[in-house]
């Protein structure tokens, strides 16, 4: 049973683009990539609705 059938979509969109700015903060937090770097992916990210 689905409560909201119409946001299906736009649910999966929000958790996508938090788990990828979540994902980068951790990968520059433990310096696996440059800090500079990840500032500007998260930055060219869309934010979440």
């Amino acid at each position: 049973m689905q409560l909201f059938p119409g946001l299906e979509a736009e649910w999966y969109e929000f958790h996508d683009a938090v788990m990828k700015r979540q994902a980068i903060e951790w990968l520059a937090d433990n310096d696996l990539v440059d800090e500079a770097e990840a500032a500007a992916a998260i930055r060219a990210m869309q934010e979440p609705v």
